[in-house]
């Protein structure tokens, strides 16, 4: 979809612009003036990708659908820092036979486990 939409606009785009640019009847004799539409479709870009597209570099699947369910805007994604791992859970997961549970409890359990282990290598080095 990505890829027919984007040679839809680029053809659009290279199809309106002489148009735009050429003089006479029928056209819209902006010339130069033509930079302001693009530049301006440009700063709508660049709002929506802020406002809309979260970041998600360096995380995998799971912690993307972690991210989204846990922040609720785009422009809060770039600070989120995942809790547990998908091996974390699916471990949760396989022990309880907890497939009917929802990932909020899967990743309570899995912090719990791994403060558990935690703590019982720390009693082991005391």
């Amino acid at each position: 979809m990505t890829t027919a939409s984007n040679w839809l606009l680029n053809w659009a785009i290279a199809y309106a612009t002489p148009y735009m640019v050429d003089e006479g009847p029928g056209n819209a004799n902006l010339q130069a003036k033509v930079f302001f539409v693009w530049g301006g479709f440009c700063f709508i870009c660049i709002a929506f990708v802020y406002f809309m597209i979260y970041e998600t570099k360096g995380l995998s699947l799971e912690q993307v659908d972690e991210l989204y369910l846990k922040v609720g805007k785009a422009w809060q994604s770039k600070g989120f820092v995942p809790t547990v791992s998908f091996q974390d859970v699916q471990d949760v997961a396989d022990e309880n036979g907890a497939r009917k549970n929802s990932l909020t409890d899967l990743e309570n359990a899995a912090m719990r486990k791994k403060s558990v282990q935690h703590e019982e290598i720390m009693h082991e080095k005391v």
